[in-house]
This record gives C-alpha cells, structure tokens and sequence, in this order.
C-alpha cells in the first residue's frame, strides 16, 4: 500500500503493484502516470495457483513427522509483540483434544512466525502433543530444486494440507483462504 510507505521520491519507467488500488495510489497521492503503471499481482501467492507442484500428503506428512493420517490443526504464530499468550491457545488445543472435544487423531502443528523464532522456540519445544514447524524448514527431498520455493513450498503445502489454521493476525490468513 503506497499510503503508508512515504513517498515515491524517484520514478522508474514503470510501476508494478499488486492490485487496482495500489494502482489508483501511486496516482492519486503520487501523480505517477497511469500509462505506467501494471497490475501483477501478488508473486509470493501465485504458489497456491498450482497444486500440481505440491509435493504428497504423505510426503508432506514425513517431512514434518506426523502420523500418517488424522486432521491436522495449525496454529500460526504471530509475532510477539501482536500476541503475548500463544502458548495459552495451544495448551488449550492440547487440552481440547485430551477432553475428546477434538478427534483423538488430530494432530496440532505450531508454525513459527519468522520473526519469532529465537525469542520462542524452547517454550513451544516443552508442549508434549504439538509439532513444530519453522518458517525455514523446506523438503529435503527438494533442497537443490530452485522450484521448490524453499521455504514457501513448504507453507503452501502446511495450508493445503491442514484442516483447520488458527492465526491471530498475520498475511498467512490470506494464504489459508487461497487454499
């Protein structure tokens, strides 16, 4: 969003956005000219457009080791300075799926937001019950292949695959939607 990112101080020939609206900004509050202007879209989404290039439900499974079956619950972590008590919603997942309120099977998978990871990594590795996913964490079957995505690979198949995603407040709520 061009409002909120000060202004454009140099004009390339043209401007790629992600949308309409950006679009109608960069002219609006930035006199940049129409004609050179073209909508993209959002590149980091266009993933979720081809499924066919997401490895197996097993295969994503293994890689995150989980049982081979049962619905999986991911709780997206925000960073911390959105959300202090997380790890209160989790224990609740836990203590829900103890209390037969969730499917006996179901496992909860905790994604790590990236920006959170060292300040809360050994709280969460103490839950018994959760498997920890780190937004770094890629196929090992695919580090050398350049269209895996790495990481991005991984979170589109984390959103396919889970299902259900509990999120506070973050750009993976859009990512979950797409799938």
């Amino acid at each position: 969003i061009l409002t909120n990112r000060g202004s454009l101080y140099s004009f390339p020939d043209y401007l790629l956005v992600w949308n309409e609206l950006i679009a109608d900004q960069a002219v609006r509050y930035h006199q940049y000219p129409r004609e050179q202007i073209r909508v993209t879209g959002i590149p980091s989404f266009d993933i979720y457009a081809q499924p066919e290039r997401y490895p197996s439900e097993a295969e994503w499974r293994l890689e995150n080791k989980l049982p081979p079956s049962g619905p999986v619950i991911t709780y997206s972590l925000s960073s911390m300075h959105i959300y202090e008590a997380e790890d209160v919603v989790i224990q609740r997942l836990i203590d829900a799926r103890k209390e037969g309120k969730l499917p006996a099977d179901a496992s909860i998978l905790v994604r790590f937001h990236p920006s959170a990871v060292d300040d809360v990594a050994a709280r969460y590795q103490a839950m018994e019950g959760v498997v920890l996913q780190f937004p770094s964490k890629t196929f090992s079957h695919r580090q050398n292949d350049e269209t895996a995505g790495t990481g991005m690979m991984m979170l589109a198949a984390t959103m396919r695959y889970s299902a259900v995603v509990v999120n506070v407040f973050s750009t993976l709520c859009l990512e979950a939607m797409c799938c």
